[in-house]
């Protein structure tokens, strides 16, 4: 299980902001997310110093958040004995991090000016996200809530930051006040123009190296289109006030996209690909049936909850490896974006290699080899690199 800690401070003397309200909705989001049992959701609230220390040794966290007031190179805000400011430098917090950089592996910076603070802690901590400027408190929301949606739902850090500034995006419309923000009082600049920019993710030194390469850019726009689109229907009732027409937008850039990718391919690897597509939840209700009746032991002792999981991960696998093959990249299969809901690669194997023989007899030997190999590196990333 994955422990988030939040850490909230908004001292006498800075501008209110709502982090009790940011609390509440990441716990709601947590609440109603597929994995909310691999999450448990830790609240400091009128954090002074010494009780980041304390909660770090104390609940020993791997996602720790930041809610509060930045005051760019001064630091972060905290609060002192009497509830005024008490201003932590990055350099002070990176030194602590260091201390628990085998156990934390994001920290999340949600105040203005946080990125120099993000620069130092990055130093050890693999991901981190700061603010490069002033955000609102309602883009603060939108922007942590999203995230912790995003994790919440298998997805891996990268993608839940970029989910969480098309969040921010997508509500932009939404009146903020820059009254209210994530900033001390002393500074004075003008808000930022576009705030789904002002969140930034630094990887520590060395991380890209070991997760393999970039994407091709021809799948980044593709990938960022789909995570449009996934933003767009997790917010269904927003996305019904500014209309459906965003959503057919957003669907026709994915499918040009796509076709674009495709024009370089054979047609046998397209007509494999058209398969993968249009067969997924089918291939995984079939390897499931198949499983029950001729690999039982495999599926006794489940709960239908851990079933429907199951089913519901060689689903998004199989939509995985459509993308890789259609991208002609592993990389989206070095950090799968769903971890295993079950404790059984015999069962993740066999699902896979079903699905490997229900290949129609009309695509030849490469192309089937090319998915094959698609399916075990998966497997491979998924139980024994991890």
């Amino acid at each position: 299980m994955k422990k988030i800690l939040i850490l909230a401070a908004n001292p006498k003397d800075t501008n209110r902001s709502r982090l009790d309200q940011e609390v509440r909705d990441i716990q709601e989001g947590l609440n109603r997310a597929q994995r909310r049992d691999d999450f448990k959701l830790i609240c400091k609230f009128a954090v002074r110093p010494r009780d980041i220390q304390r909660a770090l040794l104390d609940e020993t966290p791997q996602i720790v958040h930041f809610s509060g007031h930045g005051d760019g190179e001064e630091g972060l805000i905290f609060e002192d004995n009497l509830g005024y400011v008490k201003l932590v430098s990055g350099e002070a917090l990176a030194t602590l991090f260091s201390l628990f950089a085998s156990e934390i592996k994001c920290v999340l910076l949600n105040g203005c000016y946080s990125k120099l603070q993000a620069e130092s802690i990055n130093k050890h901590i693999d991901y981190v996200i700061g603010m490069s400027q002033a955000i609102g408190s309602n883009a603060a929301i939108e922007f942590s809530v999203a995230f912790y949606d995003a994790l919440g739902a298998g997805r891996p850090y990268e993608f839940a930051y970029k989910l969480a500034c098309a969040a921010i995006q997508l509500n932009s419309s939404v009146s903020t006040s820059f009254d209210d923000t994530r900033k001390s009082l002393t500074l004075d600049a003008e808000p930022p123009q576009e705030e789904y920019l002002t969140p930034l993710l630094l990887k520590r030194q060395g991380l890209e190296e070991a997760g393999g390469a970039t994407p091709v850019s021809g799948l980044n726009l593709l990938m960022d289109a789909q995570l449009k689109k996934e933003t767009l229907e997790a917010t269904l009732s927003k996305v019904e006030q500014a209309g459906q027409g965003r959503l057919e937008i957003l669907n026709r850039q994915i499918s040009e996209e796509e076709r674009k990718l495709q024009n370089t391919l054979s047609t046998n690897l397209k007509e494999l690909l058209e398969w993968l597509k249009n067969n997924q939840r089918e291939l995984s209700h079939s390897a499931f049936r198949y499983m029950s009746e001729q690999k039982t032991s495999l599926i006794n002792g489940l709960s239908k909850e851990e079933q429907e999981d199951f089913q519901w991960d060689i689903e998004k696998y199989v939509e995985s490896v459509y993308f890789s093959i259609l991208s002609n990249s592993f990389t989206l299969l070095d950090e799968p974006a769903i971890e295993p809901a079950i404790n059984s690669p015999e069962a993740y194997e066999a699902a896979f290699a079903f699905i490997k023989q229900k290949a129609p007899g009309r695509f030849n030997q490469e192309v089937v080899g090319l998915m094959s190999s698609r399916f075990d590196y998966l497997l491979e990333r998924l139980f024994i690199t991890l």
